[in-house]
């Protein structure tokens, strides 16, 4: 029966390393397994709790952090801690860009090993959870026709339902049946909470290069049957950071989606983006510099 709290993979050549270690999580409730081996850890590896692996950096064989880059390739993700009692900072400073949340050198306090793996747990915890909402979120979005798909991407851009009727050639009463199926489908209870579904869905997507290119910042993308698409999140148009917002966690590693619905919305308009985050209503849509009362 897994520990609901987390599970602790030792992976040390060192018999003496591991008991201790094992006494040691043990000892604050923590489930523990231990392996002398890499290949060992990748046949009992569980994918049913929060984890973490503390990590020796010379193994016989492969390196820790040769199977650092191994479990990536694969997409583990799983948060490393890493010991060694011959490390150097070129060694520190390779395992930290690879996505390590620490690097201790042994000897160390007992108390700073079961800190930061209680840091690693709550990542993992965190990361697992941005994972479900994301493919719940996902499930939702791929049960929209394409049309509503396209009328989705429109009305969290803030265009009004006639404004949509004409620029997809359709009655405005077709388009509110449209957007009352939508709201349903993705169980939106208002136009802000849409919008967050938008910046939540762009921010998790990995966009192609394809989506990128063009000069408007709003664009069709090729791989998304003409869903409004631009390689950049609603927080990149409010000129916050550059790049997609990845998921939470130490990895810093993107959720994968699905080439098919390649972020969908994913350049809400700068004022919306803006109106958003500061918990206004989306009473407006943007127009160049000039607000248009809806």
């Amino acid at each position: 029966m897994p520990n609901p709290s987390g599970v602790v993979y030792v992976i040390d050549d060192d018999v003496h390393i591991r008991r201790g270690l094992a006494r040691l999580f043990e000892s604050v409730g923590l489930q523990i397994e231990t392996f002398a081996t890499a290949t060992e850890f990748l046949t009992s590896l569980r994918n049913d709790v929060p984890r973490c692996l503390v990590l020796e950096v010379r193994l016989q064989g492969l390196s820790g952090l040769n199977f650092q880059s191994r479990l990536s390739a694969a997409n583990i993700n799983i948060p490393i801690i890493f010991l060694t009692a011959h490390g150097d900072i070129p060694m520190t400073v390779k395992a930290m860009k690879a996505g390590a949340v620490e690097f201790l050198t042994k000897p160390f306090r007992e108390q700073d090993l079961l800190d930061v793996v209680q840091i690693a747990l709550d990542d993992d915890r965190r990361r697992r959870k941005n994972e479900q909402t994301v493919a719940e979120l996902q499930a939702r979005i791929e049960s929209l026709t394409s049309r509503e798909r396209e009328v989705m991407t429109l009305v969290t851009m803030g265009k009004m339902n006639k404004q949509i009727a004409a620029e997809i050639g359709l009655s405005e009463i077709t388009v509110k049946v449209h957007r009352h199926n939508v709201m349903k489908k993705m169980g939106a209870k208002s136009l802000p909470d849409l919008v967050r579904m938008a910046i939540a869905h762009s921010e998790s997507c990995g966009h192609t290069e394809s989506c990128r290119r063009g000069p408007s910042p709003l664009r069709n993308c090729a791989r998304t049957g003409g869903i409004l698409c631009a390689g950049a999140s609603p927080r990149v148009a409010a000129g916050e950071v550059g790049g997609v917002v990845p998921p939470i966690g130490r990895t810093r590693q993107q959720i994968k989606m699905t080439q098919d619905h390649c972020a969908i919305f994913s350049h809400v308009a700068r004022t919306l983006a803006i109106r958003l985050e500061k918990g206004g209503n989306f009473c407006t849509e943007h127009r160049g510099d000039q607000p248009t009362q809806i």
